[in-house]
């Protein structure tokens, strides 16, 4: 007996890829604007990795910059997953 697998995130893709580029399109805006006003007051942690890198410790700013990808990833894996979970009945032939 064969399945057919079933897409359940087909109809949400044009609408996750256009987010993933407005945020990332938005959250380079906000480095600038971030690093120019607050940088002197507030130490955020996209403006502790470019210090860490401008300082040559690309270790620790490449360590920063993998723990802020993870948490979105993590998060939105958990999302997708809850999202997505679809009970169903088996398909008789």
């Amino acid at each position: 007996m064969d399945r057919v697998p079933h897409d359940h995130a087909a109809p949400f893709r044009p609408g996750l890829v256009a987010g993933s580029v407005l945020t990332s399109s938005r959250s380079i805006a906000e480095f600038g604007a971030t690093i120019i006003v607050v940088s002197a007051i507030l130490r955020t942690a996209p403006i502790r990795i470019f210090t860490e890198a401008e300082a040559g410790f690309l270790e620790l700013a490449s360590a920063y910059s993998v723990v802020l990808m993870l948490v979105p990833y993590v998060l939105y894996f958990l999302m997708s997953r809850w999202l997505l979970k679809v009970e169903h009945e088996p398909v008789p032939f």
